[in-house]
């Protein structure tokens, strides 16, 4: 006589490695969407904060290298002020100075040299929405711009931005 104590696996049993398996997956990709956002969140901070820093620089850069500011072209106080630059970089044989300007259009920041085809500083993946300009006339008649920039990702699904602030001294000046 034999017993046969082995059972093969049961109904129950199945449901359960089911539902388990089946909560074991949500989580897997709970965890991994939660990855995906997180990435392209740095992402979109990341992006705006390098445009930041590089269009800032190079605003300042420039505002150092300046003699003066061309006040006629130039708006103060505003969000997307204008600011025009006398400098001595760039300038023709026929003459001691340039210009160069600064501007914001459809949301990016832009450069133009004088001579020369405007230069987008930021990206189309970034709007800027402010580029306020202050001019600080110090004593002994030194001038500086106080410039502030406020830039936005462009993809409102992942929102990130910044405000970067510079205060330069033309060093035209002395």
């Amino acid at each position: 006589m034999r017993h046969r104590n082995e059972q093969g696996i049961g109904l129950i049993e199945i449901v359960v490695y089911a539902g388990l398996l089946a909560v074991i997956s949500m989580l897997l990709v709970n965890f991994l969407m939660q990855v995906i956002n997180t990435y392209y969140i740095v992402r979109a901070e990341r992006e705006v904060i390098g445009h930041g820093r590089s269009a800032i620089e190079t605003v300042h850069k420039t505002i150092v290298q300046a003699q003066s500011v061309y006040a006629p072209t130039s708006t103060f106080g505003i969000t997307t002020g204008q600011l025009s630059l006398v400098t001595a970089q760039g300038a023709t044989a026929e003459h001691t100075t340039a210009y160069v300007d600064f501007w914001v259009e459809n949301g990016q920041l832009w450069m133009r040299r004088e001579g020369e085809s405007p230069l987008a500083l930021t990206g189309t993946s970034v709007n800027v929405t402010q580029f306020r300009l202050e001019r600080i006339v110090q004593a002994l008649g030194v001038q500086a711009v106080r410039t502030t920039l406020h830039i936005e990702y462009a993809r409102p699904k992942f929102a990130a931005s910044t405000t970067l602030y510079a205060t330069s001294a033309i060093r035209g000046n002395y």
